[in-house]
C-alpha cells in the first residue's frame, strides 16, 4: 500500500483512478482485517467496527452488480441474490448467504483463471502430487492476478493479501458446513470482507 501511494504521488494526471483502485484495496484490507479480528488473529485493541463504519459508500450494491453481470450474467445474478438475501430475509440471513458468497468468488476466479490456463502456465506444479490435475485456489488467485492486474503496485497488494482472502473463504465453509449454532457477527464479519473482495476485483480489473 506504501507503494501504491508513492505511485498515486507521482502519477498525478491519472490520479482519480488510482485513487479509486487504491480506496477499494483499503477498503479490503479493513473488512478483511475485521474478520480476521473475530475468528483468525485476535488484537484485542483493534475495535473493527470503526472501520467498517468508515468504507460503508452508498449505493455502490447496484453498481458493483452490474460489473460482475459484465463478467458473466450468471455470476452478476449471483452477486444480486447475495444482496437480496441479506437485506430481505429475516429468517437467518447471516446463514444463508454464506454458501452463496463463497461460489461467487469461486465463480469469478474460475472466470479469470480456469483450470486448464493455470496448468499449462510455464513452471506450474500441483500442489498435491497425488492430485496431478488439480488446481488450488491459491493457485488460481495468483495465476489471475498477474494475467488481469495490470497496475503493479495494485497488483502486488492484491496477492499481499491472498493468506487474508483464502482464511475468510475458509472460515465461510465452516460456518455453512456446521451444525451447531454460528455467532451471527462472525458470520457477518466472514461474509462482508468477502464481499469487499469481490468488489476490489472488480475495480482492479477495470469493470
Amino acid at each position: 500500500m506504501s507503494a501504491e501511494a508513492a505511485s498515486l504521488r507521482a502519477g498525478a494526471a491519472d490520479a482519480y483512478a488510482q485513487v479509486l483502485a487504491f480506496s477499494s484495496t483499503a477498503s479490503v484490507y479493513g473488512t478483511v482485517t475485521a474478520s480476521a479480528h473475530s475468528f483468525v488473529y485476535r488484537v484485542e485493541a483493534f475495535n473493527p467496527s470503526l472501520i467498517n463504519d468508515a468504507i460503508t459508500k452508498p449505493n455502490k450494491d447496484e453498481e458493483y452488480a452490474r460489473k460482475f453481470e459484465a463478467v458473466d450474467t450468471e455470476l452478476g445474478k449471483l452477486y444480486r441474490q447475495i444482496l437480496e438475501v441479506r437485506m430481505r430475509t429475516s429468517s437467518h440471513p447471516e446463514k444463508s448467504i454464506l454458501s452463496d458468497i463463497r461460489q461467487a468468488y469461486d465463480h469469478l476466479m474460475r472466470k479469470l483463471a480456469p483450470d486448464n490456463e493455470v496448468r499449462f502456465q510455464p513452471g506450474w506444479e500441483p500442489e498435491d502430487h497425488k492430485k496431478p490435475e488439480m488446481v488450488t485456489r491459491r493457485q488460481r488467485l495468483e495465476y489471475a492476478a498477474k494475467k488481469h492486474i495490470r497496475d503493479e503496485n495494485h497488483r502486488a497488494t492484491i496477492l499481499a493479501s491472498s493468506n487474508h482472502v483464502l482464511a475468510v473463504h475458509k472460515e465461510l465453509s465452516n460456518l455453512y458446513h456446521t451444525d451447531m449454532p454460528i455467532e451471527a457477527d462472525k458470520a457477518r464479519a466472514a461474509s462482508q470482507a468477502m464481499i469487499e473482495v469481490l468488489n476490489q476485483w472488480a475495480d482492479a480489473l477495470g469493470l
